[in-house]
């Protein structure tokens, strides 16, 4: 399986809401991957799983199913969806939104991914023998994210006394 993790939001205020896409892929040209979790294994300190905007099967040449609807609590450190099965050319995407903490310092911030299902080859001998992938943080920049200062507002009140003239 091949991954892609992507900000869609490559720049964020602290406080402010990050979306992200993870992308995976069946490269294989046979055998379907059963029971795939896929999932942030660990969000950066300060980012916090907010809600799934959606999960695309049918992007790929042969589109993937999903057999178990299990997704990530509200607050999650570490969002997981399943299972999923990916055929051959299949791809599942996963668009999600984290909330990143009001005070979590500015700086550049990795996104990670992770995949794992059922070894395929497992035996008797290890009968739950899981195969995991993870993606590859410094494979790219597009799962990079900038968290900056939050703009301070200016409070600005107009206290000028109205003065009426009435005549009667």
């Amino acid at each position: 399986l091949r991954m892609t993790n992507t900000a869609i939001t490559p720049k964020v205020q602290q406080g402010d809401i990050a979306k992200f896409k993870i992308k995976v892929t069946n490269t294989g040209k046979i055998g379907s991957a059963i029971n795939v979790t896929i999932g942030n294994p660990a969000l950066a300190t300060g980012f916090t799983y907010v809600k799934t905007d959606g999960i695309v099967l049918d992007s790929g040449t042969t589109p993937a199913t999903r057999n178990d609807t299990s997704n990530p609590t509200a607050v999650s450190i570490a969002p997981a969806w399943g299972k999923f099965t990916i055929p051959p050319g299949g791809v599942v995407e996963i668009n999600y939104q984290v909330k990143v903490d009001r005070y979590m310092a500015v700086g550049d911030y990795d996104t990670n991914a992770k995949t794992s299902y059922p070894d395929p080859l497992r035996g008797t001998a290890n009968p739950n023998a899981v195969i995991e992938n993870n993606y590859d943080v410094n494979s790219s920049k597009d799962d990079n994210i900038e968290v900056v200062k939050r703009k301070s507002r200016e409070l600005v009140w107009d206290l000028s006394p109205t003065i009426r003239i009435v005549r009667r």
